[in-house]
């Protein structure tokens, strides 16, 4: 078998049409595709059993347990070379499959695999969401970047670049860590975090093979700060390390209300100090926030400070880093 497709389910009935059109149509055919239904209260059980294809294997659990442990039980099942993973509520190309699988089957030393991404609204309400909005005009353009394997490396100490519902990886290398059974939110971060640690190598295929859906009662949009505060959790021994690592002065690009929450963070959870902040807007230039002063970037040498990025521009000021001859880890970190 060369592919094992896993999906968990809960309370995916509105969805589950669209998905098994976008799996079972794949041009891609030697899969087997495992379903989890991780504890269903609606009709999600029955119209799973009305899947008629022999490559689909259904398993119900009859109380929900979150998914990465349903993620876990689906895994354990995989008989397949690769892994991929399909959310329920996303629809995907027909070449996915086909692509991805070409591409580990070129690239022996690539272990995981994701895509570019386009998000689009479940329906009206999600469409004038904040949420929609910041995917569409700012983390879309965060995520779909074509980077280098070493620069996924870095970046994932930051956020999680890799999208889980378009990953493809070699089973055997994730069998190495697994997903966490405790965590219903932020397990696929955990994961890649835990094999980006291992030195695991990463690629983002420069094409987009999913449609991902935004919704305003999805698990994540409705456990928005339990899901922030989980990440902040598991990326946070790396952050301490990278402050405490010389004694460089800590500066925060962002003296907006994110560089702002990333300050109280710094300062009252993690009781380090902060010098001030760094702004591209001239204009605040030796002004004061608070009992802090700001900096415009270019009237300073930031190679003298330790520099934490907070500001929805992370992409442009990265960019800019990075010309400067900045080191990612070293002279960097993105919150």
């Amino acid at each position: 078998m060369k592919l094992s497709v896993l999906t968990t389910i809960f309370n995916g009935e509105p969805f589950i049409k669209d998905v098994i059109d976008s799996v079972l149509n794949q041009t891609f055919k030697n899969f087997e595709w495992i379903i989890v239904d991780d504890g269903s209260t609606d009709d999600t059980w029955n119209l799973l059993k009305d899947i008629d294809d022999e490559r689909v294997q259904i398993h119900k659990l009859n109380t929900n347990h979150g998914v990465g442990f349903a993620s876990n039980i689906a895994l354990k099942m995989a008989k397949g070379e690769y892994i991929a993973k399909v959310d329920v509520d996303d629809i995907y190309v027909r070449e996915r499959f086909k692509i991805q699988v070409d591409f580990l089957d070129s690239n022996p030393d690539i272990d995981v695999v994701d895509s570019f991404i386009d998000y689009f609204p479940h329906d009206e309400e999600a469409e004038k969401s904040s949420k929609y909005k910041y995917c569409q005009e700012i983390y879309s353009k965060y995520i779909n970047r074509e980077l280098t394997s070493k620069e996924i490396h870095e970046e994932l100490y930051w956020g999680c670049i890799i999208i889980n519902s378009v990953m493809m990886a070699r089973k055997n290398i994730v069998l190495e860590v697994g997903y966490c059974d405790e965590m219903s939110l932020a397990e696929d971060y955990y994961l890649f975090y835990k094999l980006n640690e291992r030195n695991v190598k990463f690629f983002k295929i420069p094409i987009t093979l999913a449609n991902v859906r935004i919704r305003k009662t999805s698990t994540t949009m409705v456990n928005s700060d339990k899901s922030k505060e989980l990440t902040e959790s598991i990326k946070e021994n790396f952050l301490i390390h990278y402050i405490k690592k010389d004694t460089r002065s800590l500066l925060i690009w962002g003296a907006g209300s994110y560089g702002e929450n990333i300050l109280f963070y710094l300062e009252k959870k993690l009781n380090i100090q902060v010098e001030g902040f760094i702004d591209s807007n001239i204009d605040l230039d030796r002004k004061k926030k608070g009992d802090k002063t700001i900096f415009y970037f270019k009237n300073i040498d930031l190679k003298n400070y330790k520099i934490i990025v907070a500001s929805t521009y992370k992409c442009e000021i990265v960019d800019s880093l990075r010309k400067m001859e900045l080191k990612a880890n070293e002279d960097f970190y993105v919150m």
